[in-house]
């Protein structure tokens, strides 16, 4: 999947919470580092943190990079993006990845049987 550097620090930030056994954990430590901006990528944005949060520089328009996402991420990243949709705490930088993880949310409100769980978990 396509991932520009704003959609891998938000996925990031949500994946941190993710819980589950050690094979899990694994697949979602290895789906982080995928994430993660190496040195050459940070240096080349500028990438910084702020007191107004992460900050980078991308002049030349969003710089995109391929990550693998195992499935129970996905599964897990639709979950919470949902959940926020559903407690409308979303924000406008949710939007595309709201979009590619979930879909467009045309039926409102109607997730198609997706049971939302109370805490998420990647085992």
């Amino acid at each position: 999947m396509e991932l520009t550097i704003k959609h891998r620090v938000i996925l990031l930030n949500m994946s941190a919470a993710f819980t589950g056994n050690m094979v899990a954990l694994g697949k979602i430590q290895r789906f982080r580092e995928a994430l993660s901006l190496t040195t050459e990528e940070a240096h080349k944005v500028n990438f910084r943190n702020t007191e107004a949060g992460y900050q980078w520089d991308e002049p030349d328009g969003p710089i995109v990079k391929e990550v693998e996402v195992p499935e129970r991420a996905m599964e897990l990243i639709a979950a919470v993006l949902t959940k926020m949709n559903d407690s409308q705490v979303l924000t406008l930088d949710h939007i595309n990845l709201y979009e590619l993880f979930v879909g467009n949310d045309s039926d409102n409100g109607n997730h198609s049987g997706t049971e939302i769980p109370e805490k998420v978990e990647a085992g």
